[in-house]
């Protein structure tokens, strides 16, 4: 007889569970002759997958002798992130026993809106797992042309992320004086986004008259963008003789911008004495703007009676421009000689002694009341006397008794009543 011993094949000693007589740690009954169990750090073969001698669930082998597997439940430290037992690839934990997070490629239910699993940040799916769009800081490639992540208007990216440029309807700060958004070119902001102001060869509607955008003030348009216009003391050229600015019809230059000139019926200060403004010769304001006067050549009507262009008496026209009547016959200040005398003609200037020189100096003269001798006499009793008489004055210094028994200088007449005396039909003068 032999002792019972473990792996006799006989289940006969205190403590074996079993005995299957061999050797093997794999099979149900270990070679200690123990019924196999998890947990007992042999693997059952056919039964268990693993037997790591523990009751850890957190390492490879779980305490149901089932290899550690994503998607039991169990986090395998060191491996696993997470195992939330499910297929639900859309929660905190992957089917990958991966904590969610952005770029894993998956979608986080409820907390991504989208995941890529790139790394780029300018596609639908930002890096941050939300969906591109407008105002998010990030240009969206081929879908925005900037992003500055800020609803200004006024900066160089626009609230639609569309690049700020002129015409967009917003004024770029710095770089924009205006945008109205349109094409118009006559409104207070131009097509560049500038401000239109004058000279900016714009004519802006109810604001300028014109612009030409040139600093000539001799053309149709002025600097101030007003149309040129008589008056507003600028030349325009082609158009205006002169312009002074004022409302004077009396200087160099008319209210109508034309040059003063003599005819224009304007008298011209220190220039012209007159201006009538026509043609006529006969009347106060002759045709070269000279006043009308005694000697001008121009008989001024109801005014002269003739005018031959002298001071001259004894040719037809008197010094005071009223015609001579030619000779004696009819003249209205004459009278024919009606007696004859032998004294008492004179010479009223010394210096012409004899009758016929006294005669043709218009200086002749006959009559003395106070010797009762009449004055409308002669020498020879022919000839004419003036039908007004004259007082005789300076006698004593001047005058020359002609003819007759007192030939030789006159003395003591001074006050005697005289009439003047010519010798021959046409010798009769005004006077």
């Amino acid at each position: 007889c032999e002792p019972a011993r473990c792996g006799d094949g006989i289940l006969a000693l205190e403590g074996e569970q079993c005995d299957d007589a061999n050797a093997d740690d794999d099979d149900a009954c270990l070679s200690t002759c123990q019924a196999a169990r998890c947990g007992d750090g042999v693997i059952f073969a056919g039964v268990e997958a693993c037997d790591d001698g523990n009751a850890d669930n957190d390492d490879a082998c779980l305490s149901t002798c089932q290899a550690a597997r994503c998607g039991d439940g169990l986090i395998f430290a060191g491996v696993e992130a997470c195992d939330d037992g499910n297929a639900d690839d859309g929660d905190a934990c992957t089917n990958s026993c991966q904590s969610a997070a952005c770029g894993d490629g998956i979608i986080h239910r409820d907390v991504e809106a989208c995941d890529d699993g790139n790394g780029i940040d300018t596609d639908a799916c930002t890096n941050a797992c939300a969906a591109a769009l407008c105002g998010d800081g990030i240009v969206h490639d081929g879908v925005e042309a900037c992003d500055d992540g800020n609803a200004e208007q006024t900066d160089a990216c626009l609230s639609d992320c569309s690049a700020a440029s002129c015409g967009d309807g917003h004024t770029q700060a710095g770089v924009e004086a205006c945008d109205d958004g349109n094409q118009e070119q006559t409104d207070a902001c131009l097509n560049d986004c500038s401000a239109a102001t004058c000279g900016d060869q714009h004519v802006q509607a109810g604001v300028e008259a014109c612009d030409d955008g040139n600093q000539e003030q001799t053309d149709a348009c002025l600097n101030d963008c007003s149309a040129a216009s008589c008056g507003d003391a600028h030349m325009q050229d082609g158009v205006e003789a002169c312009d002074d600015g004022n409302q004077e019809q009396t200087d160099a230059c008319l209210n109508n911008c034309t040059a003063a000139a003599c005819g224009d019926g304007h008298t011209q200060a220190g220039v012209e004495a007159c201006d009538d403004g026509n043609q006529a010769q006969t009347d106060a304001c002759l045709n070269d703007c000279a006043a009308a006067s005694c000697g001008d050549g121009h008989v001024q009507a109801g005014v002269e009676g003739c005018d031959d262009g002298n001071r001259v008496d004894g040719d037809g026209c008197d010094q005071n421009c009223a015609t001579e009547v030619a000779g004696c016959t009819n003249h209205s200040r004459w009278q024919r000689v009606d007696c004859q005398t032998g004294a008492w003609v004179w010479s009223m200037n010394r210096a012409f002694r004899s009758l016929g020189a006294a005669n043709a100096n218009r200086v002749l003269a006959a009559g003395c009341t106070h010797g009762n001798a009449p004055n409308t006499c002669s020498l020879d009793g022919s000839g004419w006397v003036s039908t007004q008489t004259f007082t005789m004055n300076g006698c004593n210094t001047n005058w020359y008794h002609i003819g007759g028994r007192h030939t030789g200088n006159c003395g003591g007449h001074d006050g005697d009543r005289y009439r003047l005396l010519v010798l021959n039909a046409d010798d009769c003068y005004d006077y």
